[in-house]
């Protein structure tokens, strides 16, 4: 590795590190993610060269690609860990999470008319195959854990439970409207590093890429009696 491409680099493993380093923190020390990262780097000189020839965009882009391959070593540390297979894992794509939303303060809400005798959906969206409960028990438990401030979840409240337009938001937080969405889609993401982080099998420029998040599959009966307990006001 020459000297110009380990400078360009150097930053971009670190800044991936943080980006992952709190979701995998049981499973990896930081030192084994940056090893990753370099090993990544090592591995991969065409697309380092492809990204520091684009001052605009190639640190960002090469630093997600980066933070994806700590991604993928985590994964599978913690599938090794757990024990189960990282192929049994569920992603959820930023719209089944919209889709979701709302449910997170009306446990009641269903944005579709009709379901099969087991409760799943009939129609043939992302996350298919689950239950609502086991899903909405998923997104629940991320939104309590995502250290979301007041102001995020009020924004989200407002858009995905009351509807209310985006530019009376903006008015009453004193912001544009470009402010109010770009919160919103922050928090959206934070919801989602709390369920796994980036799906690796989503090609780039995917509406995934904001950060959908995985599960690993459970029975029905688990996921019903996490949702009672998520639920549960004592």
């Amino acid at each position: 590795m020459d000297a110009e491409v380990e400078e360009f680099t150097t930053p971009l493993v670190q800044a991936a590190v943080r980006r992952v380093a709190g979701k995998w923190r049981r499973f990896l020390a930081p030192d084994e993610l940056r090893s990753i990262g370099w090993l990544w780097v090592h591995d991969h000189p065409a697309a380092v060269r492809k990204h520091l020839a684009d001052e605009q965009r190639g640190a960002r882009r090469l630093t997600t690609l980066i933070a994806r391959a700590m991604d993928a070593a985590g994964r599978g540390e913690k599938a090794a860990a757990e024990g189960y297979a990282a192929e049994d894992e569920q992603f959820y794509s930023v719209s089944t999470l919209e889709l979701l939303l709302p449910a997170v303060w009306d446990p009641a809400y269903r944005p579709w008319r009709e379901e099969d005798e087991t409760g799943r959906r009939k129609s043939g969206h992302a996350g298919a195959g689950l239950t609502w409960e086991t899903m909405l028990a998923d997104v629940r438990a991320a939104f309590d854990r995502a250290g979301l401030s007041a102001e995020q979840q009020f924004m989200l409240r407002a858009k995905y439970r009351d509807h209310v337009p985006t530019p009376v938001v903006a008015e009453a937080y004193e912001v544009s409207v470009t402010t109010v969405h770009n919160r919103v889609k922050a928090a959206l993401w934070a919801i989602q590093d709390e369920l796994g982080g980036v799906d690796p099998r989503c090609p780039p420029g995917c509406e995934c890429h904001g950060g959908p998040g995985s599960r690993r599959v459970e029975s029905t009966a688990a996921s019903l009696a996490r949702l009672e307990h998520a639920y549960d006001p004592s």
